[in-house]
């Protein structure tokens, strides 16, 4: 499922965090350890700069991923949330049924795939009979089931089913705020950790 992708994506992240804050206090022990040899610790600091350019560069990168995943996140969700409350502004609720589910493999574009599910439903607006499809709703499992939808007055083939929307939002916004609190922080630890190795 599409979750457990961002899931695994976030334990990577803090994999690769993990592993830049050890090597952040491995290069301060050394710092230390050859202090006391002044041309050992001038060489030592000049490799050392050069080693942290180098290393500032991609930990900028990967704040700037977390950061951007993040706001991705947040902007699909309100995005989502805008989109339900001016259907369901409407006040046109029917119940629909389902009469299909369709699942299938997604790709992100860089040879990873997670699974996606569209559910089909039947429902009357306005007395006629309708088909419609509700996409990525990963909350239904089977054909049959009974659903509350909201429909829009201009077209009421454009529906709307508040609990898909909200168990999608329910995990993006959580996750897209944390994305984007991270760097923040990391960057907070990071400055306070290059006074230490500094001075």
């Amino acid at each position: 499922m599409e979750r457990k992708k961002y899931i695994l994506l976030l334990v990577l992240g803090s994999l690769i965090l993990l592993h830049v804050v050890i090597s952040k206090i491995k290069s301060y022990r050394v710092k230390e350890s050859v202090h006391s040899d002044t041309s050992a610790c001038r060489i030592a600091d000049d490799d050392k700069k050069v080693a942290h350019n180098k290393g500032c560069f991609g930990i900028c990168i990967f704040y700037l991923f977390l950061f951007v995943y993040g706001l991705n996140f947040l902007f699909v969700s309100y995005k989502s949330i805008r989109y339900a409350k001016e259907i369901i502004g409407q006040g046109n609720k029917t119940i629909a049924e389902i009469t299909d589910v369709h699942e299938y493999e997604v790709s992100d574009g860089d040879g990873n795939y997670h699974d996606e599910r569209d559910v089909y439903v039947t429902y009357m607006a306005d007395g006629r009979k309708y088909d419609a499809i509700i996409k990525e709703a990963n909350i239904y499992d089977s054909a049959g089931e009974q659903i509350e939808i909201y429909y829009s007055s201009e077209d009421p083939t454009v529906i709307v089913s508040p609990e898909n929307v909200k168990n999608e939002v329910s995990f993006k916004i959580p996750m897209g705020t944390i994305l984007v609190i991270i760097p923040f922080l990391l960057i907070i630890g990071d400055i306070i950790l290059y006074k230490r190795t500094k001075y």
